[in-house]
């Protein structure tokens, strides 16, 4: 049966987690302040609450789609190679139109999944003329 961590250790932090975790302690002080600063400000207990709440769910949303923001496009980069490795030269990346260095690495697996299917198209060509 084979491995789904191909060898590596299971007992690290994966990448998914560690974004959820910086981009949530990279917000806490903000959202700390935020709070203190809504609990000291007179207003009703009932509107500061909501204040909070409102506050903490945009923050954890934001923390979500933080993770998803750079855990899609490398899930989508694994199912391009395992195709590739497969022999299915036909999938290419979508997201190969964004301007970042992911969607520079997206336009190289489709330049090389295009050369590789020209390539096994053109093989039993090149084939025929060396038969004798």
């Amino acid at each position: 049966m084979a491995n789904p961590n191909h060898g590596l250790s299971s007992n690290r932090v994966s990448l998914a987690a560690a974004v959820q975790l910086l981009v949530l302690f990279g917000g806490l002080p903000a959202i700390a302040i935020a709070i203190v600063l809504l609990w000291r400000s007179g207003w009703s207990l009932v509107a500061s609450g909501s204040c909070v709440l409102m506050i903490v769910g945009i923050w954890i949303g934001c923390v979500v789609a933080a993770r998803e923001r750079i855990v899609f496009p490398l899930r989508t980069l694994s199912n391009l190679l395992a195709a590739l490795r497969e022999g299915d030269y036909s999938l290419r990346a979508a997201s190969a139109r964004r301007t970042d260095a992911l969607g520079e690495v997206m336009r190289e697996l489709n330049d090389l999944s295009q050369a590789l299917q020209t390539d096994r198209q053109e093989a039993p060509r090149r084939m025929l003329c060396f038969w004798p």
